[in-house]
């Protein structure tokens, strides 16, 4: 296997990995889900094995707009 072919393939593992940890995290919490904790689980993704090292990104701005 390729050094190329390697480098293409940690981003891949990486958020493989952010999203196994974004799953674990929001399934043990329950609950319905809220407009940040969307923000959450894109940053977990993003995040990947720093979750596991104690990084723990939260999105707290999180304004949709109100329909009249």
């Amino acid at each position: 296997m390729g050094l190329g072919k390697i480098i293409s393939a940690l981003p891949f593992i990486w958020m493989v990995i952010g999203f196994i940890a974004a799953f674990q995290h929001f399934r043990a919490a329950g609950g319905p889900l809220t407009c940040a904790d969307f923000g959450d689980v894109a940053m977990m993704i993003v995040s990947g094995p720093l979750n596991y090292l104690g990084f723990s990104p939260h999105f707290s701005g999180c304004d949709l707009p109100v329909s009249r």
